[in-house]
């Protein structure tokens, strides 16, 4: 089974839950940008959360699949089109071979992820599929490529025979609150580790002003342009650990918010750590969104993150008892 790139539209490449366990080695985790919107799209058709996707960025690419699959969009930026008629995202969707799918604009989000029953297939390195490509782990995905596509669970196989009789056809239930989700303009935050280094009027600004999404941003960070911060007093620093989230304050003071395909050390103060549960809310930014940070506790971030992965869960009890499995 496989199926076909015929346009990747801005920028397109596979990814998964990441590249975990080499940091010491000064390799990225890299993976999807919005891990949520990535594992709901496999639960919603029969995978493990942590199988590979495709990541889009916004609209433009074309998909044509070459034999019977089922699907499920996920994110934002795009939704998917068949025939001029529009699919919703964050549902299973069964498409016939030799369906073409279109990713058309739409107006939340800047990062749609595409998964398939069996996930995509393509090597494995360092214990991940997730495309780096500054050390040329996986690849871009360029047009006219074809991928190669993974054995199906008897779940997914099961939604297929349910739904395969109809053509092109939507499953009845979903996982719609992500999009909503996508139009805050508030990204938790806890203190950074030289939080304290700060002036306090750099302090005050960080959770009051709103600032914006500059275009000099990427998959390894987002710059971000407003008030600027200094610190109480100038000093050098040595290199330090930093991860996804971890908020860097450069020498201009602009903030810099780091992201999946971020260094594994840095020399810049670190202001603050956006919280695990947001990290895929702020990947859906786009160049020119306006946000503010609000400051919670490490027992909030902790709660906000088990209530996502209770979420997946539901989705999956959900097919489960649907599907009899």
């Amino acid at each position: 089974m496989s199926l076909s790139i015929v346009k990747t539209g801005i920028h397109c490449s596979v990814q998964d839950q990441g590249r975990w366990g080499h940091q010491r080695f000064g390799v990225p985790v890299s993976g999807c940008m919005d891990k949520h919107a990535a594992s709901v799209a496999n639960i919603l058709c029969g995978n493990a959360h942590e199988l590979a996707v495709m990541e889009f960025l916004m609209h433009g690419a074309r998909i044509k699949f070459e034999t019977d699959h089922l699907v499920a969009f996920s994110g934002g930026g795009a939704a998917p089109v068949v025939a001029n008629n529009e699919l919703p995202l964050h549902r299973a969707i069964f498409v016939p071979a030799n369906t073409v799918v279109d990713l058309r604009y739409i107006d939340k989000g800047c990062r749609l992820y595409m998964a398939v029953a069996g996930g995509i297939n393509t090597t494995i390195v360092m214990g991940s599929r997730s495309a780096y490509e500054a050390a040329g782990a996986g690849s871009r995905i360029w047009p006219g490529e074809s991928l190669p596509v993974g054995i199906r669970t008897e779940v997914a196989e099961r939604m297929i025979r349910q739904m395969a009789p109809h053509g092109v056809t939507v499953a009845k239930w979903g996982a719609v609150e992500l999009l909503e989700e996508m139009g805050t303009d508030c990204i938790r935050v806890l203190r950074g580790p030289e939080w304290g280094q700060f002036s306090e009027s750099a302090r005050k600004k960080w959770l009051s002003a709103y600032y914006q999404v500059a275009q000099a941003s990427d998959r390894m960070g987002y710059t971000l342009s407003g008030e600027p911060l200094h610190l109480a007093e100038r000093k050098e620093m040595i290199s330090t650990a930093v991860t996804a989230g971890t908020v860097q304050v450069v020498p201009d003071g602009s903030p810099l918010v780091l992201m999946a395909d971020a260094q594994t050390t840095g020399g810049y103060p670190r202001i603050a750590q956006v919280i695990e549960a947001d990290i895929a809310l702020f990947a859906q930014k786009r160049p020119g969104d306006k946000i503010r940070f609000r400051e919670v506790s490490e027992a909030v971030a902790d709660q906000l993150f088990v209530n996502r992965v209770e979420e997946r869960k539901r989705i999956e009890k959900t097919i489960a008892v649907k599907f009899c499995i």
